[in-house]
């Protein structure tokens, strides 16, 4: 296949329509992409970091940044791509997490910590 142009809106324009997303890679193990699923509709962008050591791919659905002009979109992008690399970077788990499942780990952590006593109502959200 031809090299692929996510830079530019007549680069992504010039891509057929297809399920899986084009990707660009901006540094060894992260790259942005660019999914377009009809030539009618606005491409959606996500982010794909590949960890390393173990092979395992984790990818993130970043959205279709329709609110900006097409011009825009790209840098608007690679700016959300790159702070999700950079949560990676500092630690952070690539999973996405609920609110229920942080307050779930939180009072697991409260009490693990032995500070039963805490009051911690989140439990009771409705799911």
């Amino acid at each position: 296949m031809a090299t692929v142009n996510l830079t530019t809106v007549a680069g992504r324009d010039k891509l057929p329509p297809r399920r899986e997303p084009y990707y660009l890679t901006l540094m060894q193990g992260c790259a942005s992409g660019f999914r377009k699923m009809s030539s009618d509709r606005a491409g959606a962008w996500v982010a794909r970091y590949t960890n390393s050591e173990t092979r395992k791919s984790h990818k993130r659905a970043l959205g279709v940044f329709d609110h900006l002009v097409p011009s825009e979109r790209f840098v608007a992008a690679k700016a959300a791509a790159d702070a999700w690399f950079e949560h990676l970077g500092a630690g952070g788990g690539a999973q996405v997490v609920t609110v229920k499942v942080a307050c779930e780990s939180y009072v697991k952590h409260i009490r693990d910590c032995g500070q039963v006593a805490a009051r911690v109502d989140c439990l009771h959200l409705a799911a």
